[in-house]
This record gives C-alpha cells, structure tokens and sequence, in this order.
C-alpha cells in the first residue's frame, strides 16, 4: 500500500505542477517516503522543478547537482544572475528527465532554457556550448519519441553551435545520433554520411565500444539499402571488435545481425555458424544471454524448416523445439517473462505445427498466464 500511495504521489505531483499548483505538489513531495531508488530520483526531479518555480536555487542546485555535465565548469564562479542560475537549472532538470523518460517534460525543461538563451546577455559565444547541450538533449527526447524530423534539426543545430565553439569532443556522439534518426527517417544516404564521420572520430579518439556501435548501425543502413555484402563487412567488423574486448552482450547483438543476414539470404548455413558462435560467446555469460543464444539457434532452425517439407521439415522443427526448452529454461531461472513469452509462442507456434495440439494448447494457457504474471495480475 506504501509504494501504491508513493506512485500516487509521484502521479499527482505531475499534474500539480502542469495546473501550476507548486506548493501543494512541494507540500506532498516532502511528506513522501520513496520505497526504492527509482522512487527517490522521481521525488528528487519533481523537488527540482518546484524548487525552479519557487526560485529556491540553492535547494535544486544540491539536488541536480549530478546532471550539471560540462556545463558547471563554464562561466564565471562569482555569483551568477538569476536569470543564468535558471537557465543552467532547466538545463539539468531536463537531463534529469530524459533519464527518467519523462519526454514530454525534457522538452518543456529544454525549451524553457532555448528560450532563456535568446536573452541579450546570453548572446555571447560563451553560452553556445550550454545552447549546444541543450539543443542536444532536446534532440535525443525527440528521437526517443520517434519524431525524427524534429530531431535531425535539433542535432543540426548542436553541430552548427560546436563548430563556432570548437567543441570537437561532443561531434562524434551527435553525429551517430543524427545517423541513427537519418536511419530511422529512411534517408539512408545522410545516415551513412553521418555514420561514417561519427566512425572517423571515435577512430581518432580510439573509442573501441563506440566504433563498434556504428559499425552495427552502418551495417543496419546497408542491409537496407540492399547492400548485403557491405552490411556483412560491417556486422562482421562490429563482432570482431566486442570479441577482441571480451565484450559477450554486445558480441551477441553482432551475432544476431549477421544471423538476420543470412537468414534473410536463405544461407542458412552461415546462420548456423553464427548461432553456434553465440552459443559459445554466451557459454560462461549469464542464465539470460545463454537463453537468448539458444532462442537465436531456434529461430534459425525455424527458419530453414520454413522452407523444406516432409521429414526434413518435421525434424528441423523438433530441433527447434529442443533450443527452445533450452532458452525457457534459462529464462526462467533469470525470471525474463518478456523473454519467457517470446519462447512459448514459438514454442507453441511450432506444436501446432507439428499436430501437437494438446501440447500447443498448453503452451498457450502457459503464455496466458505468463502474460498475467508480468502485468502483476497473479
């Protein structure tokens, strides 16, 4: 009852603040006691907006103290104006935010700093790198949302303001942002243009778990735009660059790209070797990516049953089934239900398949109730 009252709370000090009643929502604030961690940032983020509105700043300077970022160690370290103290504090409270997945709130946080920066005083170049940070972070809530249009032009604009800055060090993250929404827009030629100046920085900076990211999204990029043996150049890059770090998760992600490849080929073969490669990666992981490189393994051998009939169909499908008891057991050691359900659809998917209709209908009833159990209904 404790933590249903606390998620009120936190619910209705939300609307209080949208209907403009801070100290109502302040007055809830203090009296609640937050039942866990993730409680305690969201008391900690609506705190800080009242704290703004009330013009208590030292109050929200000690709580968004850990999302001050670059932007604490500029300007001068006498007394600033309000109006600066402001500024800077919407710039955290909407970091704070976007870590929270409140979207819609960053943005209202970071669009209230924009429009603070347009004030004279703030003209200067010495604002552009807190102009940029913000520009930045509005545009990764934008992207978040699926609004990618919106965000392409926020990540421009970052660009155009690191440039006149000289702010190197922030290009790279904001080109493979602007890639990844390229991407997801379908303009697939400034996605890659972006990508590989993204790929040329992190070389330069020798960023290791960054150059294997975009090697992925460009390979993403490429399968595409229908250039398979580019995108298997890439993802086989990616791979090799999280096996060389010993880097299991991300390996897998890479095996699964290549897998999706092949697949999509008909080469099943390949799949097959990479699938096999996950299962080794995953070896000493833990219980839930050892289920994942046995889902993988299934999904790979269902899709080559797909495609042959008879009895070489019938036994594709049983080794199917045997990956998949494989991958429900891990995942229900690590309680994934997410997981768990993906496994039992299959799993009965495939019975039904078979003419095991007893055991298909099982199967069902089974992701009913997992389905009930991750809603908290049981």
């Amino acid at each position: 009852m404790q933590q249903f009252t606390s998620t009120l709370v936190l619910f209705r000090a939300r609307l209080l603040l949208a209907e403009g009643k801070k100290e109502q929502a302040l007055s809830e604030l203090e009296a609640m006691q937050p039942e866990n961690e993730q409680q305690q940032q969201e008391k900690d983020y609506f705190l800080s907006w009242c704290y703004i509105l009330d013009r208590r700043w030292e109050d929200a300077e000690r709580l968004l103290a850990p999302f001050a970022g670059d932007e604490a160690c500029t300007g001068s370290q006498q007394e600033r104006s309000e109006r600066e103290r402001r500024l800077r504090l919407l710039l955290r409270l909407g970091a704070l935010a976007l870590s929270l997945d409140h979207y819609e709130d960053a943005e209202r946080h970071l669009r209230s700093c924009l429009r603070a920066l347009r004030y004279r005083p703030f003209q200067s170049p010495a604002y552009h790198q807190l102009r940029m940070q913000a520009n930045y972070a509005l545009g990764v809530s934008y992207h978040r949302r699926g609004l990618y249009t919106a965000a392409i032009e926020q990540y421009d604009e970052a660009l155009r303001l690191s440039s006149e800055t000289g702010e190197d060090e922030q290009q790279a993250g904001i080109y493979a942002s602007l890639c990844d929404s390229y991407r997801l827009a379908g303009q697939l030629e400034q996605a890659w243009q972006a990508g590989e100046k993204a790929l040329a920085l992190y070389r330069h900076d020798d960023d290791r778990d960054a150059q294997e990211r975009i090697y992925r999204l460009l390979g993403q990029i490429a399968f595409l735009q229908d250039n398979t043996q580019q995108a298997e150049q890439c993802f086989t890059r990616a791979l090799s660059i999280a096996t060389s770090m010993n880097n299991p998760p991300v390996a897998m992600l890479d095996c699964e790209a290549l897998i999706g490849l092949y697949t999509t080929q008909r080469n099943f073969s390949e799949a097959r070797i990479y699938a096999q490669q996950a299962q080794e990666i995953s070896g000493n992981a833990d219980a839930l990516l050892r289920g994942q490189a046995a889902l993988l393994s299934a999904k790979v051998v269902r899709a080559e049953a797909r495609q042959v009939e008879g009895e070489r169909k019938q036994a594709l499908l049983e080794e199917a089934l045997t990956h998949l008891e494989v991958a429900h057991t891990h995942f229900s050691s690590a309680d994934a239900h997410e997981q768990i359900i993906e496994t039992l659809t299959l799993r009965a998917e495939i019975c039904e398949s078979l003419g095991q209709t007893q055991e298909s209908l099982r199967l069902w009833r089974a992701v009913y109730e997992e389905q009930s159990k991750a809603r908290g209904l049981e």
